[in-house]
């Protein structure tokens, strides 16, 4: 979770002088279907996965100007006519411009790394497929942008004959000079899960990543988001970021915050709900705390197993979605949950403590008392 800050965006204009307006344009490409490769080697969310970005970004994230390129229109010539001659002279210094790329990619795990056009051989991937050492030193010469985003979704768990579908990660791109971020699904090593990414990226870029709800979205907004959101879905996936630009760099504008993420989350706190509740014990007084318990809409999938393991709490128990509540003295196991709350409770002393963690994922969740609440942690959400 690293970004570097390049150079200070340009002071105000003086009050006399109108200061151009920045303009935001983006390009999406999304491929679900591949002229020369394999039977079944598509990505069947890849191209409404781009549809759905695009519609987002024109829609809701201020963007002047969207271009959408899928599948028998995204061939590499297309793709790099797009920035080459289209977009050449329109672009000016004071703009902005996202690329998007869902599909597959190949080489990132011998640092040569190609995005896969509709038009690519696989006997010939350096002559028919995007090579991203070529298109991005070729960007900045093509167009004059002040700023670039570039994120990709390119590294899934598929092969192409003897070649692991690993594409392009954040640090895999060469220099593109200041005002850059590159963000990819996944970090160096990892395979993405398909139609994942894209729905947080969306709901990230137009407005739920706007915690100080300022009606932007910049560059650490979005990256802190996307890097909460898509672990919780799926462990072992974490979105990575590279590149010069400063973290306040405005991706989005006219965004309204909307609460797509629990706050707690967020915030970067540990997701923990906690309601107290009353109890009888016998001869022994129980004190009182409450705390609201949030609301969200709950996921539908299903995981197939979680480990509680109970520290510093007597008579532990766990009550997952429609599941009998198990009894964890010190472990145990729920299996096929349905992903949501699981409600935590157990003895601290004199209190009974009921606490409720978001399970989105397989993990181990390690739960205790802490400043009179109960905590749960799960590696799967970083440090």
């Amino acid at each position: 979770m690293i970004w570097l800050v390049g150079a200070a965006l340009a002071q105000d204009a003086p009050s006399e002088v109108t200061a151009p307006q920045q303009k935001r344009y983006a390009v999406v490409v999304g491929l679900s279907q591949y002229a020369s490769m394999p039977e079944g080697f598509g990505l069947e969310s890849a191209h409404g996965d781009a549809a759905r970005v695009a519609l987002a970004l024109r829609e809701e994230a201020g963007f002047a100007d969207v271009r959408l390129i899928t599948d028998a229109e995204a061939t590499r010539e297309r793709i790099e006519a797009v920035f080459r001659d289209d977009l050449s002279g329109t672009v000016g210094s004071d703009d902005l411009v996202l690329i998007y790329f869902v599909g597959h990619g190949v080489g990132g795990d011998f640092d040569d790394p190609y995005l896969l056009t509709h038009d690519t051989s696989p006997d010939d991937l350096p002559g028919t497929a995007l090579s991203v050492k070529s298109f991005g030193e070729s960007l900045p010469q093509w167009l004059q942008a002040g700023s670039y985003a570039i994120v990709t979704d390119a590294a899934h768990d598929e092969r192409l004959g003897e070649l692991a579908l690993v594409g392009p990660v954040a640090n895999s791109w060469p220099d593109l000079g200041s005002n850059t971020m590159l963000l990819s699904a996944t970090s160096t090593g990892e395979f993405g899960a398909e139609g994942v990414f894209s729905g947080h990226f969306i709901d990230a870029i137009t407005g739920g990543a706007d915690t100080n709800k300022d009606g932007t979205v910049t560059a650490a907004e979005l990256h802190r988001y996307v890097l909460i959101a898509v672990p919780r879905v799926v462990s072992g996936q974490n979105p990575a970021v590279s590149g010069k630009f400063d973290a306040g760099l405005p991706l989005s504008s006219g965004v309204t915050f909307k609460e797509t993420l629990r706050e707690a989350a967020t915030t970067g706190e540990t997701q923990v709900v906690v309601v107290r509740e009353q109890v009888e014990v016998p001869a022994e007084v129980i004190f009182i705390r409450e705390q609201g318990e949030a609301t969200e809409i709950l996921p539908t999938h299903t995981v197939d197993k979680v480990k509680f393991v109970m520290k510093g709490l007597a008579s532990p128990t766990v009550a997952c979605r429609e599941q009998s509540t198990l009894t964890c003295d010190p472990t145990c196991y729920a299996r096929e949950v349905l992903a949501g709350p699981c409600t935590v409770s157990g003895f601290d002393g004199n209190f009974k403590l009921s606490g409720s963690v978001f399970v989105a994922a397989r993990g181990v969740y390690e739960c205790e008392p802490e400043d009179g609440l109960v905590v749960c942690k799960s590696p799967s959400w970083g440090d």
